[in-house]
């Protein structure tokens, strides 16, 4: 006897035979159950385990990966001492790295995987300590769904602000957990009737205290992703307490699952387009082409008096040459046997470099820089599509 079928994303019974559930619509097929089922399971999963715990996991995890991928490549993880050991900048742009020109190219979920990528052994102890320290505090006040929500889309707001304010590449938890402060000091405006109350303070303290220590030499912190990840917290927070206060928990639920959905595509996004392999000469120059410009795009907002605010760095750092602001990263003078096309690019680079001067005309040589890299990218493009037969970009 064919016994009725339970739907995987309301729990109502269904008929055996039934494609699609009469109460929410779900889609019953064996596709439909797999995806409603697989997010339902990671929903309830955390019901039992605390959800700082299985992202810290997740977060771990994933340095160990990237550890063990530049290993394999490399043969060196080491860096200058233990707390700089980490995964190089090519693994970590294939596991997700947040770059600005890849997420306009429609890799959107960047956004998130970059969230759970540390570029050293201190950069993920660090913000690891103050997951450890955030999460059960977080979780117990707005509940599972609601960290769920502050956490994720709080991270992506983080990573949105960050992209307008840097051309930088950047990785880290930093923009979520400044959601959770950023909640956690909303919350207690909330309870207190004022920004003054104890729990307020304490955050707008750690806020200041990440701050400062993101200011320090060498350290180059994502501060439009601190800034973004805690206004996006205050925001997801006045949200959840809205939807919780009218008792409208089947729209948080609906959210927090959402939260998790999204990072599970973002994840598999992450794998699928990991699987586009280039040669190793080819990454060498790809590398370094993008050190460079980022280099010089660098210098040219510093002179510019732009106000950067920090990320990992990626090239050297810019210096001032004997012809120029910019001293060219040594990797430019590397022939990649590419023959006419592909040197002429690195070429051309050097050559812009060495020119760059402080002065009216800088405009003009920040437009040869960029137009230099979108013809570079439209030749990076068909190389890696007359190989593998599609584009490494849309």
């Amino acid at each position: 006897m064919n016994r009725p079928q339970l739907c995987p994303k309301c729990r109502t019974l269904v008929g055996v035979d039934e494609t699609s559930c009469h109460k929410c619509g779900a889609n019953l097929g064996a596709a439909g159950r797999f995806v409603h089922g697989t997010v339902r399971s990671s929903v309830e999963l955390g019901q039992e385990i605390a959800w700082w715990q299985i992202i810290m996991g997740a977060n771990i995890a994933l340095f160990i990966v990237g550890l063990g991928l530049t290993l394999k490549a490399t043969g060196d993880i080491g860096g200058r001492g233990i707390f700089a050991i980490g995964a190089s900048t090519d693994i970590l742009l294939r596991m997700g790295m947040q770059e600005n020109w890849l997420v306009g190219e429609g890799e959107w979920w960047r956004l998130v995987t970059s969230t759970f990528l540390h570029g050293g052994l201190l950069h993920v102890g660090f913000n690891m300590y103050f997951l450890a320290q955030l999460g059960p505090a977080a979780e117990k006040i707005f509940g599972q769904r609601g960290f769920l929500v502050i956490y994720v889309l709080g991270g992506v707001v983080g990573g949105l602000v960050q992209l307008a304010m840097t051309t930088a590449p950047v990785v880290g938890a930093s923009g979520c957990l400044m959601a959770l402060i950023g909640a956690l000091a909303g919350y207690g405006r909330l309870q207190f009737g004022s920004w003054t109350n104890p729990l307020s303070r304490d955050m707008f303290r750690t806020l200041i205290f990440i701050t400062l220590i993101g200011l320090l030499p060498g350290l180059h912190a994502a501060h439009g992703s601190h800034i973004g990840g805690f206004v996006g917290g205050i925001g997801f927070l006045f949200l959840v307490h809205g939807l919780i206060k009218r008792r409208q928990l089947n729209i948080l639920s609906w959210l927090a699952r959402a939260s998790v959905g999204v990072v599970l595509l973002s994840m598999v996004l992450m794998v699928m387009a990991a699987q586009k392999r280039l040669p190793n000469e080819f990454v060498a120059l790809n590398d370094c082409m993008r050190s460079a410009y980022i280099k010089g795009q660098r210098v040219i907002d510093r002179e510019r008096g732009k106000s950067r605010l920090g990320t990992k760095r990626v090239g050297e750092d810019g210096g001032r040459g004997k012809r120029g602001l910019v001293i060219p990263p040594e990797c430019l003078t590397t022939d990649y046997g590419f023959g006419d096309d592909g040197e002429g690019y690195r070429q051309e680079m050097r050559a812009i470099l060495e020119d760059l001067r402080p002065g009216p005309g800088l405009a003009g040589q920040e437009q040869r820089l960029q137009s230099l890299m979108g013809r570079y990218k439209v030749w990076l493009n068909g190389y890696f599509k007359d190989l593998y037969g599609m584009s490494l970009f849309k």
